[in-house]
């Protein structure tokens, strides 16, 4: 995911949780990171924006390379002070006792992660400004970013983003006809729509 590698190319700890949070959402419609500091605290909280059941795993799996990630980039212990996570376990007690140094809290109002503030000015030892410079004007292009869309095409976007993680779900790859049907258009259609 090219999001997590423009995150382990910045320069700090600070750097990388603001590009994921960023960039998270633009690349996905579904996906939203958010990060707050108060009381010497950093909070990441993870969102599945998405109609119906939220796909348990996806903020089990951010939390969890985040911390991974984290720790091989700064070559440094991460002490987690808090997680919480919106639904039941997934996993045994020995794992996340592994993977996060401590229990999570299950089936509360929200996911989120918490570290104490100083991790946040922790140097990354993957930091190679080129590649953060050359990464970041990929996600921008790919994602138009800098460009304004117009709300009518943005929702359109937003629904065509949905279809298809609706598809991926179910585990299959969802299929020009379908989707374009379920957009209410005909492949052709469709076709000049996205162009």
């Amino acid at each position: 995911h090219v999001v997590a590698h423009l995150a382990m190319r910045s320069a700090n700890v600070g750097e990388a949780l603001d590009a994921a949070c960023r960039y998270m959402s633009a690349t996905s419609g579904a996906d939203v990171m958010q990060m707050k500091l108060a009381d010497g605290v950093v909070r990441l909280s993870y969102e599945y924006r998405h109609g119906g059941q939220a796909n348990p795993w996806l903020s089990e799996h951010y939390f969890s390379m985040i911390v991974s990630f984290l720790v091989r980039a700064a070559g440094r212990t991460l002490t987690v002070r808090q997680i919480e996570f919106a639904l039941p376990a997934q996993s045994s007690r020995e794992i996340y006792l592994e993977r996060f140094g401590k229990l999570p809290v299950f089936e509360t109002d929200a996911n989120c992660i918490e570290f104490d503030e100083e991790i946040m000015s922790w140097p990354l030892q993957t930091h190679d400004a080129y590649l953060h410079q050359v990464l970041d004007k990929i996600v921008r292009a790919e994602y138009r970013i800098e460009q304004k869309m117009p709300d009518s095409f943005r929702s359109f976007i937003d629904m065509l983003r949905r279809e298809i993680a609706k598809g991926f779900l179910k585990g299959t790859t969802p299929t020009m006809e379908t989707v374009s049907s379920t957009c209410g258009l005909s492949v052709r259609a469709f076709r000049e729509r996205v162009a």
